[in-house]
């Protein structure tokens, strides 16, 4: 596994709780994708929405990472 593959995977985790600005900025940085999630809530995995819970688990079984502009709605 090559390392930048790793820092795209962590930057996946570390975003979730950063300001959008930044999580772009990382993401770019660490030439990754990023899901957007649009709602009010805190911890979108947790909250048992079909669209995050499918990107996450694609992810986490397959190692498919969002397209470019992927989003979610809770």
């Amino acid at each position: 596994m090559r390392v930048s593959s790793v820092r795209t995977r962590l930057s996946r985790s570390i975003v979730a709780s950063s300001s959008a600005s930044s999580a772009w900025t990382l993401a770019r940085t660490l030439r990754g994708s990023l899901l957007t999630v649009e709602g009010e809530q805190h911890g979108a995995l947790m909250a048992g929405n079909a669209c995050v819970s499918r990107t996450v688990a694609a992810y986490l079984v397959a190692l498919k990472s969002p397209s470019e502009g992927a989003r979610c709605k809770l």
